[in-house]
């Protein structure tokens, strides 16, 4: 979607530019993307997408260094603590978190749900609720739609082989977990075809599996239960991801210590997913360096000037 997107916007803008001020050139890596990142004209290069991606940009750039955007994974903490608006933030672990229109396909996911256990389980039954009041599988364009399919076979396939191997893992499935248009929608068979999984949420005691550790990139987020803010904070930095970090609660005082403490580009307190082009958006650690602010398309020059 995001492809068509750019590809949707370079006709509409060609509409008001002159001929050559904006060029939308689509293609693979190795039919276009590397015969630009190497050419000497092209002074910066903004990526969002893998880190297997990013390597080889890198490699490709090493003869000619140019500057670089790197927006890439996530496997981001949701974080509830015992004193947070309880049904605010269950709609923004779940329904905006993780589990919204693009069906998880999004690097900002907040896939890994961490709840004080002192209301656990309070937290789980509203966030069950709501998922069965709430999601309605269809299609994207139709505005009654609230989740829609996994982008194509090979994803779906990746996303289903993730639900399996949190089972095989010791995670227990405590909501959804099914997958095909031949279960989830049997009454509208012009959508069967489609790649529809169905919203995950597998519960788990130890963050180092591969479900808690590897970006999924669909409708599924592990749900890990927790005592302390301090063992909430290791967690959350327990990745090689820092993209985003959400952060429900009512003590200002603790933000003010997860704010620093937690390892990622952006933190949100009390909402999720906001971003606006007034903010610098980027990530840290795997999840990439540089933000799309910008500042960051601008180059300082510093000039020295004597008057006789």
């Amino acid at each position: 979607m995001a492809s068509v997107a750019s590809l949707r916007y370079g006709e509409l803008i060609n509409e008001i530019l002159p001929p050559g001020v904006l060029n939308v050139v689509s293609g693979l890596g190795n039919e276009v993307g590397e015969t630009l990142v190497r050419h000497p004209k092209v002074k910066k290069v903004s990526l969002t997408g893998s880190g297997g991606t990013a390597k080889a940009i890198a490699n490709s750039t090493a003869e000619n260094p140019k500057p670089m955007i790197l927006e890439l994974g996530g496997k981001s903490p949701n974080i509830v603590f015992e004193d947070a608006d309880l049904d605010k933030a269950a709609y923004g672990v779940s329904l905006n978190g993780i589990f919204s229109g693009n069906a998880g396909q999004f690097c900002v996911g907040g896939s890994r749900i961490l709840i004080q256990r002192s209301i656990f389980d309070k937290m789980i039954t509203k966030m069950k609720n709501l998922l069965n009041e709430q999601i309605q599988f269809g299609h994207t364009m139709n505005p009654t739609s609230t989740m829609g399919p996994i982008a194509n076979a090979a994803q779906y396939e990746k996303v289903c082989a993730y639900i399996a191997i949190g089972k095989e893992e010791g995670g227990e499935i405590i909501y959804g977990g099914r997958h095909g248009g031949g279960t989830l929608l049997p009454e509208h068979p012009e959508l069967v075809d489609g790649y529809w999984v169905e919203p995950t949420l597998i519960q788990v005691d130890n963050n180092s599996l591969r479900i808690c550790q590897e970006e999924i990139f669909g409708p599924v987020a592990t749900v890990i239960p927790f005592d302390t803010e301090e063992e909430a904070i290791a967690i959350a930095n327990d990745t090689t991801y820092g993209l985003g970090a959400g952060i429900w609660t009512s003590n200002l005082n603790r933000t003010q210590r997860l704010i620093r403490q937690i390892e990622s580009g952006n933190v949100w307190i009390n909402t999720y997913r906001r971003v606006g082009p007034e903010l610098p958006f980027g990530g840290v650690k795997e999840s990439g360096f540089g933000t799309d602010s910008i500042l960051e398309y601008t180059r300082e020059k510093t000039c020295y000037i004597e008057s006789e």
